[in-house]
């Protein structure tokens, strides 16, 4: 998909699946944060806190962690569609965080703040479980989005930057789950 120039239909595909699939992930892990609601509010913070530190220790080097994943890559065939077709599945997949090698931290994170750190409020909770869906599906659009603006491809990313990323997604979870 990104080999060559995406273009806005392929990108339009792409962010409406990844974010088709985000809030399926969003919604799986705001049903399972109600079974965790019987844990004191105070319990749950301090637990996600610690899950997050953690994290951020892995990010940084200072442990390191297996953390579970899918030790696949999306299977080829998903690829034999038409263009937008292809985008919007290969995005759904990637999208709902499990389907694949996850080479960051910070979905991890955002699992903690889904399980552990909604509001009590049923309707705060989905409204928050919602946001931060549509926030991870449009921030795996990024790239391909940006792409579909430009007159060459560039699919190579410094991997500083992407290091950057990911530590500033587990810094402002870590912020969210202090303010809370």
């Amino acid at each position: 998909m990104l080999h060559r120039h995406a273009g806005p239909a392929v990108a339009g595909s792409y962010t409406a699946g990844a974010v088709s699939g985000a809030l399926v992930s969003g919604s799986a892990l705001f049903v399972l944060s109600g079974l965790l609601a019987p844990i004191p509010d105070a319990a749950r913070q301090v637990i996600a806190l610690g899950l997050v530190c953690i994290l951020l220790f892995h990010a940084l080097g200072i442990v390191c962690l297996e953390l579970p994943q899918r030790a696949y890559q999306i299977p080829r065939e998903t690829f034999t569609d038409d263009p937008p077709r292809a985008a919007f599945r290969f995005a759904f997949e990637l999208g709902t965080g499990v389907r694949t090698f996850i080479t960051a931290v910070s979905p991890y994170a955002l699992a903690v703040l889904l399980l552990l750190g909604l509001p009590r409020s049923l309707t705060d909770a989905a409204l928050a479980a919602t946001a931060a869906a549509v926030g991870y599906g449009l921030g795996r659009s990024v790239v391909v989005a940006s792409q579909s603006m430009r007159r060459t491809v560039a699919v190579e990313h410094p991997a500083q930057w992407l290091r950057a990323a990911d530590l500033l997604s587990l810094l402002t979870a870590l912020a969210a789950l202090i303010v809370l």
